[in-house]
């Protein structure tokens, strides 16, 4: 299993280099420097194989813009990737593989899609009154999950129907994440309410022509916005909530079985972080891990991830380099797997007995 993730990793490089060199040299003016987008051009994301690992569907952003097409590609063909899609001002929201690997569907403004690979037809599934995003399918490939205004709905495939199943009112709150428990019984989700939060306009520099948007963002004296993990329990529909408001919730994932949550968040100007835990029956929270320090760090280096029930992989950088740790949770004892003079910056779902970063 693990050769087959390198093996992937590899044509995923060649992949970039052959679309990235496949486009007209272009002159670099003081505008392009400082643009939102990377001199390289924006690389391929959300790449899904078919079962027989004979082609890939991948999203990928032509001429650099916003609004990323589906491409295909064959490996072993010589013809170069084909354009699926020719998205002119709608972005793709959502993106996902269904449950026998023959069929992709997207969130496109309003309505969901779905691509069979096996003729490339498209065909429309549902249609909303409001735009959605943050598509994903659950793990026994039995519904669609994504937001919509703030609150999950989830569409159960085999009978063709759509449920929301909150109902959080208002505009300045509801749902920013949320996670589907292994057994497929339970969805975990963050929810943030910025009700009574300052709104500060922020300028959009990414279209032609600047846009402002209006952004929580408390000053000194005002409240926070209002941060909450829930468990939203299947088919009943009953939400139950964590015992506790966070300030920066960085992550939240569940254990390989299910029976737990775990939850990562640092102070607001990075020098504290912790890692806690609850259980997915009664929500009772406990510290499983605190760091602090001195000095303030960028927050984004800290990550977190379950290797098994009973151990977290981890990154810190309080030996002064970022390195990659475990923590028990048997015996709250840590014990680190990387040192030297160069740092972890990203860290992969562990896969099989391995863990890449």
């Amino acid at each position: 299993m693990s050769q087959s993730v390198v093996n992937r990793f590899l044509f995923l490089l060649i992949l970039l280099f052959l679309v990235m060199g496949s486009l007209p040299a272009e002159q670099i003016t003081l505008e392009k420097l400082y643009s939102d987008t990377p001199l390289i051009g924006r690389p391929p994301r959300a790449v899904f194989w078919s079962p027989d690992e004979t082609r890939c569907v991948y999203l990928w952003a032509k001429d650099s813009g916003r609004n990323q097409d589906l491409y295909l590609f064959t490996p072993d063909s010589d013809a170069a990737p084909q354009r699926l899609t020719s998205f002119e001002d709608q972005r793709i929201a959502g993106f996902c593989r269904g449950r026998n690997g023959d069929e992709i569907f997207y969130l496109l403004g309003t309505t969901l899609f779905r691509l069979d690979l096996q003729d490339l037809s498209f065909v429309e599934v549902y249609k909303s009154k409001l735009r959605m995003r943050s598509l994903t399918l659950s793990p026994d490939g039995s519904f669609l999950c994504f937001l919509k205004g703030g609150n999950l709905c989830v569409y159960d495939l085999e009978a063709g129907s759509c449920s929301q199943v909150t109902a959080f009112e208002g505009r300045s709150g509801g749902i920013g994440r949320y996670a589907w428990s292994p057994d497929s019984h339970r969805i975990g989700f963050l929810f943030q309410d910025s009700t009574g939060t300052r709104q500060v306009d922020v300028p959009q520099f990414g279209r032609e022509e600047v846009r402002l948007r209006k952004v929580p963002r408390p000053f000194p004296g005002d409240p926070d916005p209002v941060r909450k993990i829930g468990v939203l329990d299947l088919p009943q529909g009953e939400v139950r909530w964590v015992d506790r408001e966070f300030s920066t919730l960085h992550s939240f994932s569940w254990s390989p079985s299910g029976a737990r949550l775990l939850m990562e968040e640092s102070a607001e100007y990075a020098n504290k972080r912790t890692i806690s835990i609850c259980g997915a029956e009664d929500l009772e929270l406990h510290t499983a891990y605190k760091e602090e320090s001195p000095s303030f760090t960028f927050s984004w280096i800290w990550s977190s991830q379950w290797i098994d029930d009973d151990r977290i992989a981890l990154t810190s950088d309080g030996s002064g380099f970022c390195h990659l740790y475990t923590l028990d949770l048997r015996n709250s004892q840590t014990r680190q797997l990387t040192s030297g003079e160069w740092e972890v910056l990203e860290t992969f779902p562990v896969c099989g007995d391995s863990l890449y970063f």
